[in-house]
């Protein structure tokens, strides 16, 4: 198995958490999200089951 997410873990709160967090990161400190923040810190392990 190659870490892949499990399309049942989706829902569509999770779906739109990366939208929402840039959102407001950029608008909290008028500054630009590094690529990759976001989705590599929060979102996939929240969705991969791999939180600390």
């Amino acid at each position: 198995m190659r870490n892949e997410i499990d399309p049942a873990k989706i829902t569509d709160r999770i779906a739109r958490l990366p939208t929402d967090l840039l959102r407001h990161k950029m608008l909290m400190t008028l500054h630009p999200v590094p690529d990759g923040v976001i989705v590599e810190t929060i979102v996939l392990p929240l969705v991969r089951g791999d939180l600390p």
